[in-house]
């Protein structure tokens, strides 16, 4: 069996066990727009009954001067210590805000199945960066998967899409096994597939491949970590 098949193995069985675990997410609520108001004055009336907000991110979205919000909601159970090294939640969300001129905010998007759930060792990073919101998720315990998602307002639809994401995966610690970098920009249609090739438990070499993708058109609301692999 070829190296890069070897190292692909342990990779899909955290994968598998991702899916497994978001089967059994779905007995908790999964968020939609539907369950969101339009319009509210503060963000608590963007919270759901039985979620709360773990955190808030300010950031510029839409172009003008007033700073808009993202919510991470999660379950009320969801204990409120978490560190880098618990699972993830068993199911959480991000909402999009965008300040009115004058107060209060306007629902920009919600991603209901964004957010890996379950999953070993979880940490998330949220950030605006340039009018992009930026999400970050490192889970994994032997086998660990870096995934960033970046989302931009698209003026003509008045929604977010996803413009790029980038997968990391590495088996901890570093051993014969190859390490793989995807980066994928949907604005240019290219995808770049880096491998790390390890001797001697440290990455010794990197060989690079560039392909031609779909200049693929995809809402907030429409990714699903599961179905998208």
């Amino acid at each position: 069996m070829p190296r890069s098949a070897t190292r692909l193995l342990p990779l899909l069985a955290l994968l598998a066990a991702t899916g497994a675990s978001a089967l059994h997410a779905q007995v908790v609520p999964r968020l939609a727009r539907a369950d969101f108001p339009l319009e509210g004055a503060g963000p608590g009336a963007f919270v759901p009954g039985g979620w709360k907000v773990a955190r808030t991110v300010e950031g510029h979205l839409n172009g003008d001067s007033i700073p808009d919000r993202v919510l991470h909601l999660v379950t009320e159970e969801t204990p409120d210590d978490r560190t880098g090294t618990d699972a993830a939640p068993e199911s959480q969300a991000l909402v999009i805000l965008l300040a009115k001129r004058g107060g209060g905010f306007r629902r920009g998007g919600v991603a209901g199945t964004l957010l890996q759930s379950g999953v070993p060792q979880y940490s998330l990073d949220l950030r605006v960066q340039r009018g992009v919101l930026i999400t970050e998720e490192d889970y994994g315990m032997s086998d660990v998967v870096q995934l960033r998602h970046r989302f931009r307002l698209d003026p003509a639809s008045g929604r977010f899409v996803l413009i790029g994401r980038d997968t990391y995966s590495y088996q901890r610690p570093l051993s014969r096994d190859d390490t793989f970098r995807t980066s994928e920009n949907y604005l240019t249609g290219v995808r770049i597939t880096t491998t790390g090739h390890v001797e001697g438990g440290v990455v010794a070499r990197e060989s690079e491949r560039r392909e031609t993708i779909p200049r693929s058109r995809v809402f907030f609301e429409d990714v699903d970590v599961v179905t998208d692999g």
